[in-house]
């Protein structure tokens, strides 16, 4: 699928040395790069999508530990707390939903209200890449939940992550990203 919101997406890749560091420092990139600028009040309904569930336990620890106001779901959370957490994030009683990959996989969930989407790192599948940036297009969104003009896309990736980039933006593009000088890159739809 393609993505079709009219939301520019921004590619944030983090160096590393090799796998293992890349776990490490992917965690400390996110909590001190990243999530300063979603803490903010005027970000919230932000989405945080985790691919692995190792991953998505340390993001979850580090909300907890924060005292962040988020709710989750994961392929582990029983169906009533999934319509609660969907329910809280929006109408804007929690600020963030922490979501896995495969509670996306597997159930497919259209969420509602997603102004923010942050990907922890790119999905294992290209679909789910354009899938999850379709969730901010207007039809989903509470009227109340803010402005368009307030939307974000944010992607986290390493350089062991080209599989999964050239899945979402293709090899070309993602070639050049790896080689690039500049550790930022921003797309607007169609662009990448």
């Amino acid at each position: 699928g393609r993505v079709v919101c009219d939301t520019p997406v921004v590619w944030h890749r983090v160096g590393c040395a090799g796998v293992k560091e890349g776990l490490e420092e992917r965690f400390k990139y996110f909590t001190e790069k990243i999530m300063p600028q979603f803490k903010r009040d005027a970000m919230d309904h932000t989405l945080v999508f985790v691919p692995s569930y190792f991953d998505f336990v340390k993001v979850r620890n580090w909300f907890k530990f924060s005292d962040l106001d988020y709710s989750e779901i994961s392929e582990y959370t029983k169906d009533k707390k999934i319509a609660q957490a969907r329910d809280l994030f929006y109408h804007n009683e929690k600020h963030f939903l922490l979501y896995t990959e495969r509670s996306h996989f597997y159930r497919r969930f259209r969420l509602k209200g997603i102004r923010h989407l942050i990907f922890y790192q790119p999905p294992t599948f290209g679909w789910m890449y354009s899938e999850l940036c379709n969730l901010l297009q207007s039809t989903y969104q509470n009227p109340r939940g803010g402005s368009e003009n307030n939307m974000s896309i944010t992607v986290i990736y390493t350089k062991y992550d080209m599989h999964r980039l050239n899945l979402c933006v293709g090899s070309d593009t993602s070639s050049s990203m790896l080689a690039s000088e500049k550790s930022v890159h921003m797309f607007k739809p169609g662009e990448a």
